[in-house]
């Protein structure tokens, strides 16, 4: 149960003078005194400005402050942090402006490092911990502001005053910290392994080391066990988040493919459009396990301003695992998957064109996979998540389906051109010319390599 208001005992939260001052790190130690009282038992608020850091993706990962559940953190732990507070003296420009006629966004070169410095903490904790939100609070002399960031954006408080009657900041921290962890942002549809022979037999499966953590989830009613997903396009700030693992299925004691995703709350289920496809007898498509949205306190992440996104949590699982593409052992074997994929005896994208009347819009390096059984091995065309079905007229996004370095010249010309299926047959030749150049046996150095892989970007 949520914290309510009334059960705060209301207390002015006596921000000290030195916050006035243009000593940062000296602001520290005296605002944490300040906002202890305002932490349940157990919490702790945490100096972690100059202490042994993680480094997410090249960049120090040190908030200023760090809270935890639990005391005896010395330094920054991104696995075990709950929110973070960053403190700047009243002389930096800040990152956002509220006043009339004025960019929110402020373009000093203080304000763009200082929403970089949040967007990085912001993004760490989304990345190794199962979250829908990460909350946090920003400090500038004696106002601050809160923040809220998702996969759907970051939401932004307005500016108020830490020594206010009001006492937001203080109030904030004790009913986030008496708050139950999904409404901190906690997905708590991720659970530990709790069974050791589910645990020995997944990782057996997954053929995973003994000390591997395992998570479980369950999707429709069937659980599923995971470590580690293979893909990395959810360490992006904002966006689908998509992780995909290789999940052991519990009950069929077999390796299925997990997909976790904010799919766009405008777009239909990536299942419902698989069962549309197996009706029509689509052939070359995966065989869909179960699939569903998360049912949890905190399933649509919504942010407002332009280009606001609606996001729910949703995860799919699929029956064929398969490899990528580059996995492929001879150039015929490639060309055998992409035809599979695209045209020739065995189809799926024109079977979805022409018995569905479904265009897929993603055709990429990532979407086609190959599945071997066998000497046999044959491609599979995945990822209809942003697939059209006939008669939606409207654009349901603001931003360019696809991939960038696939995508058509057509569509590159121009954002407002609506996704034909010539589109996508260009961009089954690029992602093959894209494979060949990188993966293929060619006569091409690496630096000519490079060179015309910089074409696709």
């Amino acid at each position: 149960m949520l914290p309510k208001r009334q059960d705060f005992q209301r207390k002015r939260l006596n921000a000290p003078d030195v916050m006035t001052g243009e000593q940062e790190k000296a602001q520290y130690s005296p605002l944490i005194k300040a906002l202890e009282p305002f932490l349940a038992a157990g919490w702790e608020l945490v100096n972690t400005s100059d202490a042994d850091h993680e480094v997410y993706q090249e960049s120090v990962a040190k908030p200023d402050l760090s809270l935890y559940a639990e005391t005896g953190f010395t330094s920054c732990n991104m696995k075990k942090l709950q929110l973070f507070g960053q403190v700047k003296p009243g002389s930096t420009s800040p990152p956002f402006d509220s006043r009339d006629n004025h960019n929110f966004e402020n373009q000093t070169d203080d304000g763009k490092d200082i929403r970089g410095q949040l967007a990085l903490y912001h993004t760490a904790i989304q990345i190794m911990q199962p979250r829908t939100r990460v909350f946090s609070f920003y400090v500038q002399s004696t106002t601050a502001r809160l923040l809220c960031h998702s996969r759907a954006g970051t939401r932004v408080s307005h500016a108020f005053e830490i020594n206010g009657p009001e006492n937001h900041l203080g109030e904030f921290l004790w009913r986030f910290s008496h708050a139950p962890e999904s409404a901190r942002g906690h997905d708590t549809s991720v659970q530990r392994v709790k069974g050791k022979k589910a645990a020995a037999n997944a990782r057996k499966a997954l053929g995973l080391e003994e000390e591997a953590n395992l998570f479980q989830v369950i999707v429709d009613t069937e659980t599923f066990i995971f470590a580690q997903p293979f893909t990395s396009s959810h360490r992006w700030p904002v966006g689908r988040g998509t992780r995909c693992y290789h999940a052991y299925w519990v009950k069929e004691k077999k390796v299925v493919l997990l997909k976790d995703t904010w799919r766009k709350e405008e777009y239909g289920k990536e299942g419902d459009v698989y069962e549309i496809l197996r009706l029509k007898q689509v052939r070359n498509i995966a065989t869909v396990v179960c699939h569903g949205d998360v049912d949890n306190q905190n399933p649509l992440q919504f942010a407002e301003g332009t280009g606001g996104r609606k996001l729910r949590h949703y995860r799919i699982v699929l029956e064929e695992v398969g490899e990528p593409l580059n996995r492929f052992k001879s150039t015929w074997e490639l060309v055998k998957v992409m035809s599979d994929a695209f045209t020739g005896t065995i189809v799926a994208h024109r079977d979805a064109v022409e018995k569905a009347e479904i265009l897929h819009r993603d055709v990429s390096f990532g979407n086609i996979l190959l599945v071997r059984a066998g000497d046999e091995v044959r491609g599979l065309l995945i990822d209809w998540e942003l697939a059209k079905v006939k008669g939606h007229v409207e654009a349901r996004a603001l931003e360019r389906i696809g991939t960038f370095q696939f995508l058509s010249l057509r569509l590159l010309k121009s954002y407002h051109r609506e996704h034909r299926a010539s589109d996508d047959i260009q961009s089954f030749l690029h992602v093959l010319v894209w494979v060949i150049i990188r993966h293929g046996p060619t006569a091409l150095t690496k630096d000519e390599r490079v060179s015309r892989l910089k074409s696709f970007d």
